[in-house]
C-alpha cells in the first residue's frame, strides 16, 4: 500500500500507472520485485522519510519554478540553466518519481514534457550535462514505463547533440547549439577537450542505439574511445585534457576526480551494457590496476585516498566527486574471473568508503568539503579548496559507493553512514522550499550560509541512492541494472553490439 506524506492511503495509486509500470513490480523482462511481507519498520520508517524529503524538495521546484532549471529554495527564485524552459529538474528525476511511487508528480511532469520540451530551438548547451541529466533521464524513464513520448523525445535530443561530435578524432565538443551545425569549446580549455566530457557519451547512446534500432548513435559515441584506445598513454592512465583535433595530451595531470571521473567509470559500464567483447572489460581492469599503483594512498591500514599527479608529483588530495571510485571498483570486482582481483577490488572499494566517510566526519555539521587534503605530518584531512574553503554541494559520490557496498556486502554500517548524512541534510539544509548547498560546511552550525541552489542532481541522485540504500536488495538488483553517472538505471543486458 503506498501512502502520502500525510499517512493516507494514496487513492489514485491503483487507478494509474504510467506504462504498467509498478515500481514495486518493475515491468521490465526477467525483473519482479515484491516488497517483503516482513520488512523491518525501521528501514521502512527511514526510506519513506527519505521519500517525504524528495516531496518536500520537488514540490518546491513544481511551486515556484516548474520548467525551469532548478528552484533557489531559500529565495524562491529560479536558476534556469542547461537547457532553458524545458524542465531539467523534471527530466533529471522523472525515474526516481517513478521508483519512489510518486505517480501523481510523475504524471504532472511527464505532462509538462509532453507539452513544452522542444528540442526544435536554439539555445547553446553543454553535450556533457545535457546527455547525463537529459537524455539519460528521458531514457531510463523509457525503460520503466515504456511511453514513446519520451523515446522520441530522447531521439529528437540525442540528433540535436550529434553535430558536436563532427571531428577527426570523434571526440564531442563541449558546447553545441542545438538545431544547427555551432559548437565550441570553454575558451579556458584552449582547444582541448575533457577527459570526462569526452568519455561520458557512450552509455546513453549506445542504449539509444538498442532501443532504435539504429546504430548511428553508438558508433558515433564509440569513435571517441576508439581514438583513446589507440593513443594509450605510457603512464596507462589518461591525462584530464586532450587536442580535439589531433587527439594530443595536452596536460600531464592525472587523476580521477573533477575533468576525469567517469570516463573510468563508463568503460566498465558500457562492457556491462552492451555485453560486447572482453576488450572494454580488459581495458576497465587495466585502468583500474592503474588507479591505485599510481594514485593510491592508505593513509592507514582501512583507509584508501585516491589522489593526484600533477607533473609527475602524487598529491595527496581528494575531490568528492572521486568518491564515485569505490562502487565502481565494487562493481568491477564482480565481473572477474580472478579471485585474488575480486578480492583486492573489494579491498579497493572499502578503503575508498571508509576514506569518504572520513569526509563527513571532519565537519561540525556531518556535510562534507568538496576537495580534502591529507596532511601527513598532522595525520589529518583538511579543506583542499582555497583559502580552506569547505563548500557541500549536495554531491552524491559518496552515498553511491555506500549503496553499492551495502547491496555487495550486507554491512550495516554503511546504511548508518546514509542515515546520518540524511540527517545532516534535515538539520542543515532543509529550507522553504527544498534543499540547499551550503558554502562552507566547515564552520559551526549556527554559522551555515546556503548557496541557494537545489541541483537538479540531488533529486536524481542523493536521495535516490539514499532511497535505494534502504530498498530491499532485489529493487533494481545490480544483476538486472547499471546506472549512468547521473544514477538513471538501464536494464541489462543489450543485446550485443
Amino acid at each position: 500500500m503506498h501512502e502520502n506524506q500525510e499517512g493516507e492511503r494514496d487513492k489514485d495509486y491503483e487507478d494509474w500507472s504510467p506504462g504498467e509500470f509498478n515500481p514495486y513490480t518493475v515491468k521490465i523482462p526477467n525483473v519482479v520485485v515484491v516488497p517483503p511481507k516482513n520488512e523491518d519498520k525501521d528501514t521502512k520508517m527511514k526510506r519513506e522519510a527519505i521519500r517525504n524529503a524528495f516531496i518536500h524538495a520537488y514540490g518546491g521546484y513544481e511551486k515556484k519554478c516548474m520548467g525551469a532549471g532548478e528552484v533557489k529554495p531559500v529565495s524562491g527564485q529560479c536558476n534556469d540553466w542547461l537547457v532553458k524552459g524545458m524542465g531539467l529538474s523534471i527530466m533529471d528525476s522523472l525515474d526516481t518519481m517513478l521508483i519512489m511511487g510518486l505517480d501523481k508528480q510523475y504524471r504532472r511532469g511527464r505532462d509538462y514534457l509532453a507539452e513544452h520540451l522542444d528540442w526544435n530551438t536554439t539555445i547553446n548547451v553543454s553535450v556533457f550535462e545535457t546527455n547525463i541529466r537529459c537524455l539519460g533521464g528521458l531514457l531510463s524513464s523509457y525503460a520503466f514505463t515504456k511511453d514513446p513520448l519520451l523515446l522520441r523525445k530522447a531521439t529528437e535530443l540525442a540528433k540535436a547533440l550529434l553535430p558536436a561530435f563532427d571531428t577527426p578524432t570523434g571526440f564531442p565538443y563541449t558546447w553545441v547549439v542545438l538545431g544547427t551545425n555551432k559548437t565550441s569549446l570553454s575558451q579556458w580549455t584552449h582547444g582541448s577537450v575533457i577527459l570526462s566530457e569526452l568519455g561520458t557519451m557512450q552509455l546513453e547512446f549506445l542504449y539509444l542505439s538498442h532501443l532504435t534500432g539504429d546504430p548511428i548513435y553508438g558508433e558515433t559515441a564509440i569513435r571517441a574511445y576508439e581514438t583513446l584506445y589507440k593513443n594509450k598513454p605510457s603512464s596507462t592512465l589518461y591525462p584530464l585534457m586532450t587536442d580535439i583535433m589531433t587527439g594530443r595530451y595536452t596536460t600531464d595531470t592525472l587523476g580521477i576526480g573533477a575533468l576525469a571521473d567517469s570516463f573510468y567509470e563508463y568503460i566498465l559500464k558500457v562492457w556491462l551494457l552492451s555485453g560486447s567483447s572482453n576488450a572494454f572489460g580488459d581495458w576497465y581492469f587495466e585502468e583500474a590496476e592503474a588507479i591505485i599503483d599510481k594514485l593510491g594512498v592508505w593513509i592507514d591500514a582501512e583507509t584508501l585516498l585516491i589522489g593526484e599527479i600533477l607533473s609527475d608529483n602524487l598529491r595527496p588530495k581528494m575531490d568528492h566527486l572521486a568518491c564515485f571510485s569505490g562502487a565502481m571498483f565494487a562493481l568491477g570486482s564482480r565481473y572477474t574471473p580472478d579471485r585474488k582481483v575480486a578480492e583486492n577490488h573489494m579491498k579497493y572499494a572499502t578503503g575508498i568508503a571508509n576514506f569518504c566517510r572520513k569526509m563527513y566526519e571532519m565537519t561540525p555539521s556531518g556535510l562534507p568539503c568538496d576537495s580534502v587534503k591529507y596532511n601527513k605530518h598532522k595525520g589529518t584531512l583538511e579543506p583542499a579548496e582555497e583559502e580552506n574553503w569547505c563548500y557541500y554541494q549536495m554531491r552524491p559520490e559518496a552515498v553511491e559507493t555506500w549503496f553499492y557496498m551495502w547491496r555487495l556486502t550486507n554491512d550495516s554500517k554503511y546504511r548508518d553512514w546514509g542515515w546520518e548524512f540524511f540527517l545532516s541534510i534535515e538539520k542543515h539544509t532543509r529550507a522553504r522550499l527544498g534543499y540547499t548547498g551550503i558554502r562552507d560546511a566547515s564552520l559551526q552550525p549556527e554559522d551555515l550560509e546556503p548557496d541557494d541552489i537545489q541541483q537538479s542532481y540531488f533529486l536524481a541522485e542523493t536521495l535516490k541512492y539514499l532511497y535505494l540504500l534502504f530498498s530491499p536488495s532485489e529493487f533494481l538488483s545490480l544483476n538486472q541494472f547499471v546506472f549512468n553517472t547521473e544514477a538513471h538505471p538501464f536494464p541489462l543486458p543489450m543485446k550485443r553490439i
